[in-house]
Order: C-alpha cells, then structure tokens, then sequence
C-alpha cells in the first residue's frame, strides 16, 4: 500500500457510481474544484441538485467539451442572450435595422446568459407580446438589476413552469422613456414543452 506524500493533491479524473442508492442534493459547487474529471457517471440514484426551479444538477463542468456525464436531473446549457457563439453581450443592437434580438429557445433547466456593464442595463420580464412591442413596463418582473450582469453576468433560470411560454424580455434603462428597449434590447424566449 502506497501513502500520499503530505500536502499533496489527489487527480480525480472518473466518478463511478451507477445505481448505488445514493440519494439527497448534489451541489453544483462541490464539483468546481475537479477540473481534470472527464467522467461523471449517477445514473439511477435519487439525486436532485441545487439548480434553479426544477431541482436540476447544475454542473458547469458537465458543459466542458470531452466531459462525458451521465447524470439524473442535469441542468441544462447557458445560452448566451446574442445567441449560440455569442458573449451574451446585453446592449442595445448594433446591426443596422436591428429592433431587437434574434428568437432564442431555451428548455427548462438551461439559463440564459447576460452581460453589462455596471449601471447600464437590467433584466425584466414583460407581460405579454403587446407590453414588449411597446416597451411597457407596468407589472413587469424585475429579474436582474443594474449591477447584476457584471463579472460572470446574470443567469436567467428557464423553469419547468415556464415551459409552453414566450418570455419576453427588455432593459428598462435609461427611465424614464426605456430607450435601450425601444432601441432594440430586448428579447423573445420561446420555452418549448417536451
């Protein structure tokens, strides 16, 4: 039997452990530290995670290109709000033309990703199509303040109640008159049903 020499770390490149009647919450900030794992395998355990609404396993490195992760209840992607490929860059468009962003869709248990600068943008949700074709914000949902997006941005949790929906979704800065949205910030989420 080899001991570990002291102060010295251990390389965990799999995790195995199918049906194994593990139950309770696996939260996603006890697999941040493992970034030489390359497999991740729960399946047919009783698991549920820390993740938004749904309970999901919201394992970033699940996401990491030659992961392979068989887990029950996974979250789903981060979606940048410019799209798939993009930053998630929330500013008001600058594509010529441009009155908003481009559809996005989203399943339960993906985020959407937004990022800003300090002070210049936030996130609400919108009533309906009418209230987002005019900028309305009266009963809108603030998701996401002006503070929020910096850094890492804000993740919109797309739930299991959402599903079936169009979210829709605008920057309210600058107020009074909501420029940013009628300048073209703003977003429809298509949440498809299963």
């Amino acid at each position: 039997q080899q001991q570990a020499e002291p102060n010295s770390q251990m390389r965990i490149v799999e995790i195995n452990l199918p049906s194994n009647q593990m139950t309770g919450t696996l939260e996603g900030q006890s697999l941040k530290g493992l970034t030489e794992l390359r497999a991740l395998n729960l399946e047919g355990n009783a698991i549920v995670g820390d993740g938004p609404g749904t309970g999901c396993v919201n394992a970033d490195i699940c996401r990491l290109e030659g992961v392979e992760c068989t887990v029950p209840m996974l979250c789903g992607e981060v979606i940048p709000v410019d799209g798939p490929g993009g930053s998630g860059d929330w500013s008001q468009p600058t594509e010529l033309g441009a009155n908003e962003y481009e559809l996005l869709e989203a399943l339960p248990g993906d985020f959407v990703l937004f990022r800003y600068g300090i002070g210049t943008s936030d996130v609400y949700l919108l009533t309906s199509a009418a209230a987002f074709e005019a900028c309305d914000f009266d009963n809108a949902t603030l998701r996401a303040g002006p503070l929020a997006g910096a850094g890492d941005g804000f993740e919109l949790p797309i739930t299991d109640r959402m599903a079936g929906t169009t979210l829709f979704v605008a920057s309210s800065l600058p107020r009074p008159a909501h420029a940013s949205c009628q300048l073209g910030q703003r977003v429809r989420i298509q949440v498809p049903r299963d």
